[in-house]
């Protein structure tokens, strides 16, 4: 019936491979992706914004898997007295029809929560809301931290489910997962002034 032992793999592996490449792409998609919800950590902002925080910065964000560094500009302008403007600007992998880069921007709203002693921003942009954890240091630095996809296994139903899951992941991991390649550590700021 085989005519070799390749044949016989192959005919055993024809109707696992739905499975197999569903189980791929899943894994995929789950490593490559900051956590995103349509939940927040807060139904309403509970600290103002602080003018410390706003102004141009400039970091790098690397890529995990190539490698590659990618600089990007990050302008926090207070839109009111508790919200964030962001604007993100940097080369994100937008290319024109004949492959160059492309300078793209990326816009969001934020809010500032705190989770055991922990800054996070609520950073929504398109609909979702993202979590990243907000540091800044005496060297006037900022670190924006995003969690990664897998950094909770619960559905989550509420915003007080998101918080719960948010606090268990700090008090039950040694090391936070946070998703490397959207990660910007210790950026510099350019200038206090926003431009228009």
């Amino acid at each position: 019936m085989f005519k070799s032992t390749f044949d016989k793999q192959v005919f055993l592996l024809r109707g696992k491979f739905p499975l197999l490449l569903l189980l791929i792409v899943t894994m995929v998609m789950l490593t490559g992706c900051p956590y995103s919800t349509f939940r927040q950590l807060d139904e309403q902002p509970q600290f103002p914004t602080q003018p410390i925080f706003l102004g141009v910065w400039n970091g790098t964000s690397i890529n995990e898997s190539s490698g590659k560094r990618t600089a990007v500009e990050l302008h926090i302008s207070g839109q009111d007295e508790f919200h964030y403007g962001l604007k993100f600007i940097g080369f994100f992998g937008k290319v024109d029809r004949k492959k160059r880069p492309l300078l793209d921007t990326v816009q969001a709203t934020a809010f500032m929560s705190q989770v055991d002693q922990r800054n996070i921003l609520n950073i929504k942009s398109d609909g979702r809301t993202f979590l990243v954890v907000f540091e800044y240091d005496e060297k006037d630095q900022i670190s924006l931290l995003p969690l990664a996809e897998q950094f909770t296994s619960f559905f989550i139903q509420n915003n007080a489910d998101l918080r719960k899951a948010v606090s268990n992941h700090f008090k039950t991991r040694l090391f936070p997962a946070f998703d490397e390649t959207f990660c910007l550590r210790n950026m510099r700021r350019v200038s206090q002034s926003i431009p228009q």
